[in-house]
């Protein structure tokens, strides 16, 4: 194999080129780099679920906005840990 910066002669599984350094291909990201945000957006959906839950429960009963908060706070603390918990498998 050549390298396309030097025009050394290289070994075809080379990362880089000994001549210049240069890299023989382009970096691939590791699958941790690309599935380590996902269990961000599931931590966010509970920490906003708890939120809603905490709101529902510091309203009046007879507010038209408790019951509404109370369900979707679940919702989302449901759906939250459900996607924790299918990630980590």
């Amino acid at each position: 194999m050549t390298c396309a910066s030097c025009g050394a002669t290289i070994a075809a599984k080379a990362i880089v080129c000994y001549r210049c350094g240069a890299a023989t291909a382009a970096p691939q990201p590791s699958v941790a780099t690309r599935a380590s945000s996902r269990p961000a957006w599931a931590l966010v959906l509970v920490a906003v679920g708890a939120l809603l839950l905490g709101v529902g429960q510091t309203l009046p009963p007879e507010s038209w906005f408790a019951p509404a908060a109370h369900l979707a706070g679940l919702l989302l603390v449901v759906l939250g840990m459900f996607r924790l918990i299918v990630r980590r498998r």
